[in-house]
């Protein structure tokens, strides 16, 4: 540890600093799908709850049914209704791993999400193997579907949709 040397300090110029330019994002909604269950679910809700635009929307698909569901998070200390201020969230019942009920998914279809979050179940813990080679086929099966829709491949993500929005803006 050196001693400042103050004098030395006082005789240098202070600059004033540059002005940074104002940011402006666009704010997008977003569409995402998260498949899974598992026990911290409520904090990985919150989470997004704070990441993303107002008017976002969360689309759950999983085995466990809704009213389960509302329990656990309440449980958990969450309340969607109250606790929940950019995202709205959307239950839907089935298997993901299954292609029949992912591609049931109508409103809105599975190319229109602009993420999708693949969460390992809590059901399938106990056996590791089991759990991942189930995310792994949950992951296959949606990147199979987006690319046999043919609108998946017209459609501009949230993060494309909020970058031309702000090209938009600087001229």
């Amino acid at each position: 540890y050196e001693p400042m040397d103050v004098e030395a300090l006082k005789k240098t110029k202070m600059r004033k600093p540059k002005k940074l330019p104002i940011w402006n994002e666009h704010t997008v909604t977003e569409r995402i799908l998260m498949t899974g269950w598992r026990r911290d679910i409520d904090d990985v809700i919150v989470l997004l709850d704070e990441l993303v635009s107002p008017g976002s929307e969360l689309h759950m698909i999983s085995e466990l049914d809704v009213e389960e569901r509302m329990s656990r998070l309440n449980d958990g200390g969450l309340d969607p209704d109250t606790d929940l201020h950019n995202l709205k969230l959307v239950h839907h019942v089935g298997n993901p791993a299954v292609r029949r009920q992912l591609k049931g998914l109508t409103n809105p279809s599975l190319s229109q999400f602009d993420s999708v979050l693949i969460l390992a179940d809590e059901a399938l813990e106990e056996d590791m193997m089991h759990s991942d080679s189930n995310c792994l086929a949950i992951l296959l099966l949606v990147r199979d579907l987006q690319l046999k829709d043919h609108n998946f491949s017209k459609r501009i993500n949230a993060r494309t949709r909020r970058m031309s929005g702000m090209v938009i803006d600087t001229f």
